[in-house]
């Protein structure tokens, strides 16, 4: 890890080049708009809104996924940038049909819909809660390690009797 210097929007940045161009901007209060970065994973670029210019390269660049190199500049707002931007969101959405599936339930064995079951409880709605993980809770082990242990802590031992199939 290297101190380096970066220049975004004619402002001179101190920074390390382990970290992101996105995440140097967000950390000096630059916004640059973006839909798939997330602290918790690696960058991987997918959504493309957060394309940049870089001085000297002729091709815009994800924010995300770019390292900074010493001396590096780089233009967040351009005509440019806002026009890729636009483009990106309308092939994003065109195909959309506001049917969202969040990667856990895609990637869960139970189908499971942890944020619906999450969302109900934070809403005090617990016998909705109960159904919906009744309905959608395959495996056991899930039911005590994501559903038990919350259920009783929200609304007493009387409904771990009804939650088992």
């Amino acid at each position: 890890m290297s101190l380096i210097r970066v220049n975004i929007n004619n402002r001179e940045i101190a920074a390390t080049d382990d970290k992101t161009i996105l995440q140097i901007a967000l950390e000096n209060g630059i916004d640059i708009p973006n839909l798939c970065y997330s602290q918790k994973t690696k960058p991987y670029g997918s959504c493309g809104l957060c394309v940049v210019e870089v001085e000297g390269n002729p091709k815009l660049v994800r924010a995300c996924s770019t390292f900074p190199y010493d001396g590096m500049i780089i233009k967040t707002n351009t005509k440019r940038t806002i026009a890729a931007r636009k483009t990106a969101l309308e092939l994003l959405s065109s195909d959309h049909r506001g049917d969202c599936r969040p990667p856990c339930v895609n990637a869960c064995p139970a189908h499971t819909d942890c944020q619906g079951y999450v969302g109900l409880i934070a809403n005090g709605q617990y016998d909705e809660a109960i159904k919906l993980v009744k309905r959608l809770y395959l495996c056991l082990q899930a039911l005590v390690e994501f559903v038990l242990i919350p259920v009783k802590a929200n609304v007493g031992v009387v409904k771990w009797i009804n939650l088992l199939p």
